[in-house]
């Protein structure tokens, strides 16, 4: 068993690097060349590649030439800039830590873009990619495909990105574009532009009397944009993992994970969490909402960076077993059923629970970190957000 357990390693993790799916790596190594930070194809080509060592090599005289020119990081950080690192994120089924990535540069960045911004681009936006976890594909076979110029040539095309925006090789996207070919017509990576896997991202946003700041969802085996279901509170991920091994957990759960927000604990991933509820009688027939992230290759119907969270008061710790929660994710809605009234009740009630860490960085962290729906930045860099 030992063997046939390394075996699988071997094969699914061949070589150093990024996990080759559209996981949290992936999705902002492509984020980051779309919004114009890496230079092209850099994003994609595999970390053992002989190319690698010269791009590398090709940062230095990149960089001199920025210098030369005077171009600055905020010359390429534009709004129209998040934008299409936005379309381009939900263009190939990305993670929703790179929204969180994206939120976190924006206010770094001072542009005004924010998640209501983001969704917005993910109602419109379609999916394009059949990378996994949705598909079967990885960042090598876009490699063989061209690289990410290919996809994002597709993208240009569609009218999902903007070509006139500035990168770090002082041309603009469609200057950088201008040479590539289109996509093969002998593959599945990347389906034609009347014909996508998806009219609309997978990943969307709502907001609500359970998430007034918002929360990102990835529905990648939900087949309805809409979901309602009972709650089923913890506090700690394991506390899923062991009530789905007793069977506690049945279809039409509404999976309700508090208190691990950026405040909280530093906001950790829980893939332990989401893993437990792929299991084949649970699988697409439970949603998951929570205040902290989750890993990229989390399955389900998944919401995640819920604000603000628990630890400040946010509705999310309000939320009894029981208590109905509905969210569409097309109308950008989610609510727990409850009347304002009894939401109120549980508000005087509510007793915050103590920070997990009293010193240390994680505690530093915690006294000056923004919620999520401003990218969990300092408060130092944006003094008035929450």
């Amino acid at each position: 068993e030992q063997e046939e357990a390394e075996q699988i390693l071997k094969t699914a993790c061949p070589g150093p690097g990024g996990c080759g799916i559209a996981a949290s790596f992936n999705t902002w190594g492509i984020a980051l060349e779309a919004i114009g930070l890496m230079l092209p194809f850099s994003s994609s080509t595999p970390a053992i590649d002989n190319a690698k060592k010269t791009e590398c090599l090709n940062v230095a005289s990149a960089v001199r030439n920025l210098l030369q020119k005077n171009i600055r990081p905020r010359d390429i950080l534009t709004r129209t800039a998040f934008e299409n690192a936005a379309a381009t994120i939900a263009a190939v089924g990305g993670s929703t830590n790179g929204i969180l990535h994206l939120l976190a540069l924006a206010r770094e960045a001072g542009v005004d873009f924010h998640l209501q911004d983001i969704q917005q681009i993910l109602r419109k936006t379609p999916v394009y990619c059949s990378f996994a976890p949705r598909g079967k594909k990885t960042m090598v076979d876009l490699h063989h495909l061209g690289g990410t110029p290919v996809l994002m040539k597709h993208l240009l095309k569609a009218g999902i990105i903007d070509g006139s925006c500035l990168t770090v090789t002082g041309k603009t996207i469609a200057e950088n574009l201008a040479d590539i070919g289109d996509v093969p017509a002998d593959q599945e990576l990347i389906a034609p532009l009347d014909q996508p896997y998806k009219t609309y991202a997978d990943m969307q946003v709502c907001f609500g009397n359970l998430a007034p700041g918002g929360i990102v969802f990835k529905v990648s085996s939900m087949q309805e944009s809409h979901f309602t279901g009972t709650a089923r509170c913890f506090d700690e991920a394991k506390g899923v993992v062991d009530a789905v091994e007793a069977g506690k957990i049945k279809p039409g759960c509404v999976i309700v994970l508090r208190n691990l927000g950026p405040v909280a604990s530093g906001m950790p991933e829980v893939l332990v969490a989401t893993a437990a509820l792929t299991v084949p009688e649970l699988d697409g027939k439970v949603a998951f909402i929570s205040d902290t992230r989750v890993s990229g290759v989390s399955h389900g119907a998944i919401g995640v960076h819920c604000s603000p969270e628990a630890a400040v008061g946010g509705p999310i710790g309000l939320v009894q077993d029981g208590d109905p929660i509905s969210f569409d994710l097309l109308k950008g809605e989610i609510s727990v059923d409850i009347s304002d009234q009894e939401l109120q009740q549980r508000r005087e009630r509510y007793n915050l629970k103590p920070v997990k860490h009293s010193r240390g960085y994680l505690a530093d962290f915690s006294a000056t970190t923004s919620q999520a729906h401003h990218g969990c930045v300092s408060k130092a860099l944006l003094p008035d957000c929450e």
